[in-house]
């Protein structure tokens, strides 16, 4: 299912208001306070931007650069399901340029799903990886589920696993309704991310989920 701007949002307790540190189990619940707070107040000329997964330079979570990085460097992949997994992102130059177009707009919607794709596999995306690296690995499929149970084996979650649909696929049209078409295109954006990569000589093993010692081991229990 595709999540347009009028999809219900989180709940927020007493108790995650009051809560000074953020953590993945308030984030969330934060955000969409915020967002009730700007309602509120509707003497402000406000624009809420509602991003999914941002990717691109700078990205300190290196969620999508896990995936770039096994590409660049290793034979095989490990890919769970068969990467059938959708959901849209947001590339990080798009939220920029809109942010400087939210500026000039005289008339507009309070709420825009900030996304720079349609819903994409996660096979696709690293297909799209591998184009750009000029890198043809084996995708080696395994169980979600086998992947979320090993979490002490490899040390951490591999970025974008799930064992159901996800919440991640958002409806964008509204945003080019009122702005136009600004957005870049997948391959694109891909291309120029490992090209920034590339510039900056930024190609050590990430942070982001396990490391390929951890994940070799995984393998290792599953006799593969």
């Amino acid at each position: 299912m595709v999540k347009n701007e009028d999809a219900p949002i989180l709940d927020c307790t007493i108790e995650q208001r009051a809560e000074k540190k953020i953590t993945g189990e308030n984030y969330g619940a934060k955000k969409a306070e915020c967002e009730r707070i700007l309602a509120a107040n509707d003497w402000l000329d406000s624009i809420i931007l509602r991003p999914a997964i941002v990717y691109g330079p700078h990205d300190y979570t290196q969620r999508l650069y896990y995936w770039m990085y096994r590409i660049k460097n290793l034979n095989q992949v490990i890919v769970p399901g068969k990467g059938e997994e959708l959901m849209n992102m947001t590339y990080a130059e798009d939220i920029v340029t809109l942010m400087k177009k939210c500026l000039d707009i005289p008339v507009h919607r309070k709420i825009y799903n900030t996304t720079t794709h349609a819903p994409n596999s996660l096979l696709d995306k690293l297909k799209s990886m591998a184009k750009a690296l000029g890198k043809s690995p084996d995708w080696l499929f395994v169980d979600p589920k086998q992947i979320l149970d090993n979490k002490e084996v490899l040390g951490g979650k591999i970025p974008q696993v799930y064992t159901t649909s996800n919440q991640y696929r958002f409806d964008h049209s509204k945003m080019l309704e009122d702005f136009g078409e600004f957005l870049t295109p997948f391959d694109t954006s891909i291309a120029e991310t490992i090209k920034w990569h590339d510039s900056n000589k930024l190609w050590e093993e990430g942070k982001a989920g396990p490391t390929i010692e951890q994940e070799a081991a995984f393998l290792k229990t599953l006799k593969i």
